[in-house]
């Protein structure tokens, strides 16, 4: 029993540092809109928001369709290297190890004075920094 309360309390722990992350808007590219989707929908914790799709376009966001933190996924490439920012040091190391867990080849935590940060690819090749500020 005390086992299975520690894996509660650990989930609990890892569910608060995903809902930690904070993006500014972006636009990514995609040949494949679903698998895309499902990457930032079961590792980073988005969520598929309702609405019209335009073409072949989707979104996703941690909220409504109406608030910052919204990812456009349109069909066309782009040059792009969003930033994700985390509220603690530990969220960044959280995440990198879970990427890590799952194949994901990352970059190594990368310090400086102004906080701790590391980089990515998501399926689709789009450039990923997952960072934390000192300054927060």
């Amino acid at each position: 029993m005390e086992t299975w309360k520690k894996r509660l309390k650990q989930r609990k722990g890892m569910a608060d540092m995903e809902r930690s992350v904070k993006l500014g808007h972006a636009a990514i590219y995609a040949r494949d809109i679903g698998r895309l989707e499902s990457f930032y929908r079961d590792v980073i914790g988005m969520k598929v928001l309702g609405g019209e799709r335009r073409g072949e376009a989707g979104k996703l966001g941690f909220g409504n369709a109406n608030r910052k933190g919204d990812i456009s996924i349109v069909g066309h490439p782009k040059d792009v290297r969003m930033t994700f920012y985390a509220d603690a040091r530990a969220c960044v190391e959280h995440f990198r190890q879970k990427l890590v867990d799952r194949g994901v080849p990352t970059s190594e935590l990368s310090e400086s004075e102004q906080g701790v940060s590391f980089l990515f690819s998501d399926p689709e090749g789009n450039r990923v920094e997952m960072a934390w500020l000192s300054d927060q």
